[in-house]
């Protein structure tokens, strides 16, 4: 009864191996890793062909030739087939931090590139602004100058009206302010 729960659960430990092989199988993408699993199988199969024949020994009721087999060649075999499966855990776990360092990599990259855009558009907006500043200043500046001037007698002002926005019109109609007040003026005299 024994032996048949022992091999029940070995079949079982066989068919969840396999399985477990053919999703990796689809998975391992990289020839080394590759190379890996097909010694793993190859040392499973080995181990699988030496405890089906400890089974059947012990089926044929030669007992010490099984425990013999069992704790010597059985046993070495799953040895190499462990090692080998260890391997490719570790293999694999090198390959998985390798990604997880390129995706670091890449994820500082693309934030250095963001904030580099992020603050040079900044800049270009803050640009943009100072000059669309000082284009609406400047005009009523000199509006403002003018209006002044004229505001204090001086009529003789050289006034660029030649701008075609609102402090263009606004440079235009105090143009045409000073020529009426010099109109009025050579009148009275």
């Amino acid at each position: 009864a024994a032996a048949a729960k022992s091999r029940e659960r070995f079949n079982a430990n066989q068919q969840k191996f396999s399985t477990a092989v053919e999703e990796a199988t689809s998975l391992i993408r990289r020839p080394d890793a590759k190379e890996l699993l097909a010694a793993s199988k190859v040392n499973r199969d080995k181990y699988v062909a030496l405890a089906t024949r400890v089974m059947k020994l012990v089926d044929d009721g030669k007992r010490d030739e099984a425990l013999a087999l069992a704790n010597g060649e059985a046993y070495e075999a799953l040895q190499v087939f462990a090692v080998g499966l260890r391997e490719l855990y570790e293999f694999q776990q090198k390959v998985l931090e390798e990604t997880g360092e390129a995706s670091l990599a890449a994820s500082s990259s693309a934030t250095t590139v963001t904030l580099v855009l992020g603050f040079s558009a900044f800049f270009i907006g803050l640009l943009f602004a100072f000059m669309l500043g000082r284009s609406i200043t400047r005009p009523i500046a000199r509006a403002v100058a003018v209006a002044d001037a004229v505001a204090a007698g001086k009529l003789d002002n050289t006034i660029d009206a030649s701008a075609r926005d609102e402090s263009g019109r606004l440079l235009a109609s105090i143009s045409k302010m000073q020529d009426t007040l010099q109109g009025f003026v050579a009148a009275q005299a």
